[in-house]
Formats: C-alpha cells, sequence, structure tokens
C-alpha cells in the first residue's frame, strides 16, 4: 500500500491554508520579541526542540475540531490523522529531505510505512522543515513519503495543489534498491511484537 503524490495533493489541498498558518505561527513566536533575548543562550537542541513544539502547537491551532482530523499523541508520536487513513508528522528534514530521528525499532517502523502497535494503520507522510542559513526563516516547508531512508516523493507546501502535479512513475529498480526488504520488515515487527510482550 503507497500513496502518490497526486493523490496526497488532491487530499491535503484543502488543508494547505491550514498547514501554512502552524508554520506561520511557530515562525511568528520562535523569532518573536517574547523569545528574542535567550535565542543567543540557546543551544541547538534546545532551539531544534522549541521549533517543533511551536510546530506541533500550530497543528493544535489549526486542526484541533477540524471535521475529519485528528491530532494523536501516543508511544512518543505526535501525528495528525485523517480519515482518510492519511497521517502527517512534522519533522525537521535535511538537505536530502530524511527526517531527523533516532533509528529505534519504533521510528524505522514508522519511517519504513510498518503496522506499530496502539497506532492506526496509516499512510504516513512527513511535514518537514529547514532553516535557512541565517536560521532567520524556513528555508523549505514540504510534505514527503518515506518508505525506509528513500524519498518516494516530495512536495513543497508552496507548489502542493493537485493542480500543479503531476504524477511521474517512479524508478522502481532504483527504488527497490533503497526500501526495507521483507526480510527486514519482518524482523523489525518481530523486535517491535517482542519489546511489547516484554513490557
Amino acid at each position: 500500500m503507497s500513496i502518490s503524490k497526486y493523490q496526497a495533493s488532491d487530499f491535503l489541498t484543502p488543508y494547505l491554508k491550514a498547514f501554512q498558518a502552524s508554520a506561520d505561527y511557530a515562525q511568528k513566536e520562535f523569532w518573536g520579541k517574547g523569545l528574542r533575548k535567550y535565542r543567543p543562550i540557546m543551544r541547538g537542541r534546545t532551539q531544534a526542540s522549541l521549533l517543533f513544539d511551536l510546530m506541533i502547537q500550530g497543528f493544535y491551532n489549526e486542526f484541533d475540531g477540524k471535521k475529519g482530523a485528528y491530532i494523536h499523541e501516543n508511544k512518543g508520536i505526535v501525528s495528525l490523522d485523517f480519515d482518510s487513513g492519511l497521517s502527517v508528522r512534522c519533522k525537521k528534514v535535511n538537505k536530502k529531505n530524511l527526517p531527523s530521528y533516532i533509528p529505534t525499532t519504533q521510528s524505522l517502523a514508522y519511517f519504513g510505512q510498518l503496522e506499530i502497535p496502539g497506532l492506526p494503520t496509516s499512510e504516513r507522510i512527513i511535514f518537514g522543515y529547514r532553516l535557512n542559513k541565517a536560521k532567520t526563516g524556513f528555508e523549505i516547508l514540504n510534505f514527503v513519503y518515506l518508505n525506509g531512508k528513500q524519498v518516494i516523493w516530495e512536495l513543497p507546501l508552496s507548489t502542493a495543489t493537485k493542480e500543479n502535479v503531476v504524477d511521474i512513475p517512479a524508478n522502481q529498480e532504483m527504488i527497490e534498491q533503497e526500501l526495507i526488504t521483507t526480510d527486514e520488515r519482518i524482523a523489525v515487527v518481530a523486535e517491535i511484537d517482542h519489546e511489547q510482550t516484554t513490557e
């Protein structure tokens, strides 16, 4: 099961203003007067954590109570889940649009599009953000669909309306080289099950 860029765009189009407003809120608060005096003493990790929390608060501001959208916080994962079966997680991304995360069994399963007990079964998309070099604003805001460490497709927020998206068939051979293999998937699921039974 996988979602194409065009399918995702078709679904996300009505929500693009809300995603933009979430990021605008985070940007305004992060670079606003209230935090200005603290930013010089904030280490990189503190700044990253704060910006992430502000992005999540932006999700709450824009999506809490919106029909068909639900914010879930479970097992250390905060996700914006839709009735359509699409799940969006906010993450800082690098220049290759890969999210920053510690490679735990759970995170590998999440980004490998594997089922995780206790979490809804869904197609998982990243709402990725990256600061510019001067750290004065966002360099990029985009939607990213992953399978393991492979970016299957990316969709900048600024051009995410379905009218601007053309689905181009991926080079399947190239993708298959990077995807999580069936044996790896079985091993990860077995490890998750083992962790669940020993807790």
